[in-house]
Formats: C-alpha cells, sequence, structure tokens
C-alpha cells in the first residue's frame, strides 16, 4: 500500500518541481520579452530653431533633429522629422505637424505643386494645416505642442510621433 503513495507522492514532487522552474524561466523571460511593449511612451522637448526664421517661411519647413529614444531594447539616438507650419493665429505664430501620416505611418511630404503634403505610399493628401483631404487617411496629421524659449522653438516630442 505505501508504494502507490510513495508514487503519487514522487509525480506530485516531479509536476510541481517543474513547474517551480518553469515559472522561474519563464517569468523573468517574459517580462524581458514584453518590456518594449509595456514600456510608457517617453515626451522629450526639441529644439526645432530659431522661430522668427521659422514663422517667416512661405511653405511648410521639413525639420530634421536627433533625440534619445528606444530602439526595441536599446536606448540610443534616433532621427526625427516634423513640419512646421507658419500660422498666424497660433500662439506662437507656427504649427508644428508630425510627418507620420495617420493611414499606414509613412512620411509625408510636402508637395509645392500641389500646396498639400503627400503621402507617397498610399497616395494621402493633407492639407497645409494637416487635415486629410484625399485618400485613405480620415484623421489628420498630428500637431505637436510647441513653445518659444529664448527666441527658439521647442516642441514636446512624443516618440511616436517623430
Amino acid at each position: 500500500m505505501s508504494d502507490p503513495d510513495r508514487r503519487q507522492f514522487l509525480e506530485a514532487v516531479v509536476w510541481i518541481g517543474g513547474g517551480g522552474v518553469a515559472l522561474a524561466l519563464g517569468l523573468p523571460g517574459a517580462a524581458y520579452l514584453l518590456t518594449p511593449v509595456l514600456r510608457e511612451e517617453e515626451r522629450t522637448w526639441v529644439d526645432l530653431g530659431e522661430v522668427a526664421a521659422l514663422r517667416a517661411a512661405n511653405a511648410p519647413l521639413a525639420v530634421r533633429f536627433r533625440y534619445e529614444g528606444w530602439r526595441g531594447y536599446v536606448r540610443g539616438s534616433k532621427p526625427g522629422l516634423l513640419w512646421v507650419v507658419a500660422d498666424a493665429s497660433a500662439p506662437e505664430g507656427v504649427v508644428a505637424l508630425s510627418a507620420v501620416c495617420t493611414h499606414k505611418a509613412c512620411n509625408v511630404a510636402w508637395s509645392p505643386e500641389e500646396e498639400l503634403f503627400a503621402c507617397p505610399c498610399h497616395s494621402g493628401r493633407f492639407d497645409v494645416g494637416g487635415a486629410a483631404v484625399s485618400g485613405p487617411p480620415t484623421a489628420p496629421l498630428e500637431r505637436v505642442a510647441v513653445e518659444v524659449r529664448d527666441g527658439h522653438l521647442f516642441a514636446e516630442l512624443a516618440e511616436s510621433q517623430a
């Protein structure tokens, strides 16, 4: 009678021990794999240049910059692109628009011939204020918060906006 009880006990020890080992190895592994997904998006301020020059532009200006951000598991320098458009009705005299198309996240380019932002991927078009005009995008280009400090325009940037 003691043999079946001992066998059941040993089976239980093996199953519980194996589960403990799987848990001990699995939880840190899962946490490592999910880190980029669960990380909160960081915000940072980037210098876009002298506000007077940006206000004086006749057409939207592509402003390229570098900022510190995450690429998966590694933090490092990343390139960014925003469109700065002179707008007398805006508090700072300019607005900053994300260059990321709201349809499939391609970068838009200013088309002087059409006087529109054009997405090369699926022919989406946005007016100078960022509103969707034609094509598949239904949402406008995202506006980025800006402020002027010591004559320079700074944009508050989330990693998804660059």
